[in-house]
C-alpha cells in the first residue's frame, strides 16, 4: 500500500471515530449498572443517528442479550464506529461485537 493511501484511510478511521459527539459526551462513570449505562449509549446514539439525517426508531436498537449483556447497535452508522470504544465505569464494561455495536455487561 502507498503511504498515500494509508494516510487517507486513518484520516477517514478518524473522521469516523469522531463522528459521534453525543456518544463521546456522555460520562459512563456516573451509572451503576450496565442497562442504566446502555440506555444512556442508547439514547446519545439516537440523537447521533438524527445528526445523519436517519431515523432512530428504525437504525438504533437496544435489546437484553441471553447472557445478560445489553446490546446497543447501530448498522447503519459510520463506519466502524464501535471499533476502539471500550467503555467502563463502576457497573462494568461495554466493548464491541461487531462493529456497528456495543455490548454493555457486568464487570
Amino acid at each position: 500500500m502507498s503511504s498515500d493511501f494509508e494516510a487517507a484511510l486513518a484520516s477517514l478511521y478518524n473522521e469516523a471515530m469522531s463522528a459521534l459527539p453525543n456518544l463521546d459526551k456522555v460520562d459512563f462513570t456516573q451509572y451503576k449498572t450496565p442497562k442504566a449505562a446502555a440506555h444512556a449509549a442508547y439514547e446519545a446514539l439516537c440523537k447521533d443517528c438524527k445528526l445523519f439525517q436517519m431515523d432512530p426508531s428504525y437504525e438504533v436498537f437496544i435489546r437484553k442479550e441471553d447472557s445478560g449483556a445489553w446490546k446497543v447497535s447501530w448498522e447503519s452508522g459510520p463506519y466502524e464506529w464501535s471499533i476502539g470504544r471500550l467503555i467502563s465505569g463502576p457497573w462494568g464494561l461495554a466493548e464491541p461485537y461487531y462493529s456497528f455495536d456495543l455490548d454493555f455487561c457486568d464487570g
